[in-house]
């Protein structure tokens, strides 16, 4: 069974992609309507594998150990799973 996305992802992609220009969310309320969603979810979620179905479960079994000493190296060093650019004020006024 295939995930979908979540309603605030279609809405997000809907209204971000309107046919009328005007009526498309400026990039300050994109940002913050993603920092919505990304807050909603844990930090497991965010560090977790995005996995191809159609890979083969052998390759799967060996890649996830590799990702997943990788994502302890960016927990130790206190690496975010997504970089939260809003801190920044050269990268945002919001």
């Amino acid at each position: 069974m295939q995930k979908l996305p979540t309603s605030s992802w279609i809405g997000n992609i809907m209204d971000t992609t309107h046919d009328d220009p005007t009526a498309r969310p400026t990039m300050n309320e994109v940002v913050v309507r993603f920092e919505k969603i990304r807050k909603r979810l844990s930090w497991w979620k965010l560090r977790s594998r995005v996995s191809d179905k159609t890979v083969p479960l052998i390759l799967h079994r060996l890649y996830s150990p590799i990702h997943w000493i990788q994502q302890l190296s960016y927990i130790i060093r206190r690496i975010p799973a997504i970089p939260d650019y809003t801190r920044n004020k050269e990268y945002s006024d919001v």
